[in-house]
């Protein structure tokens, strides 16, 4: 970079005392918790076959009718209540079923025209970050992202310069577009905790991570 372009960049990242306080527009709560705001990301995360995907068609389906489901409440302003999903992982029959299951949760017949879903398991990490970068170019308004899964938006999840990339992708996106972004990431089998250089680095930058676990005595 130039020495001035250093600068100009500086002085824009520079604290002053007179400037507004940013104002924090929470729009995902759970029993009254703040879970997720605008211009930030939150994770849910488990290990195989918990019932992440099942969850995140709860919160589909909350963020788009508005009603409180599995205990989530999510709330978008008028200006922003578009709201995107990309499956990355599902095959085609899975996807149809998690969108029929969030239809059944919002017990509706037909989906509304500010939700859009994309079946994008065929394409690559580099394809699939280039469309949602396209998409939220046309589609300002879009307020939540929802990413099934995270994974597969990186070539190896144990590579620390590319996982740190894409959690830098993240906080990009999500501040650039005032919107929220909820993700799906594997939970390791062997350790309690995210997968991979990329669960270390995108739980440590997240505003909430949700897990999901299955209780063996109710299934």
């Amino acid at each position: 970079m130039k020495q001035s372009d250093i600068e100009n960049l500086l002085f824009s990242r520079e604290f002053r005392a007179d400037q507004p306080q940013p104002r924090e527009e929470i729009v995902f709560r759970i029993d009254f918790e703040t879970i997720g705001s605008l211009g930030d990301y939150a994770l849910i995360t488990g290990r195989p076959k918990a019932g992440k995907t099942k969850y995140l068609s709860g919160a589909m389906a909350a963020s788009v009718c508005r009603q409180e489901i599995f205990g989530m409440n999510i709330r978008l302003p008028e200006n922003k209540k578009k709201v995107a999903h990309f499956d990355t992982e599902q095959g085609k029959r899975s996807h149809f079923n998690v969108l029929s299951l969030m239809l059944q949760l919002m017990q509706c017949d037909t989906m509304p025209d500010h939700f859009k879903s994309y079946h994008c398991r065929q394409d690559s990490a580099a394809q699939i970050v280039a469309m949602i970068d396209h998409y939220l170019t046309i589609h300002p308004e879009t307020g939540i992202l929802f990413l099934d899964g995270l994974l597969d938006l990186i070539d190896s999840f144990n590579d620390e310069k590319h996982s740190k990339a894409l959690v830098n992708w993240l906080k990009r996106i999500t501040e650039a577009n005032n919107m929220l972004v909820i993700a799906i990431l594997h939970r390791s089998m062997s350790v309690d905790k995210s997968i991979g250089h990329l669960g270390s680095s995108a739980d440590r930058a997240a505003q909430s991570v949700l897990i999901v676990e299955k209780n063996k005595d109710t299934k």
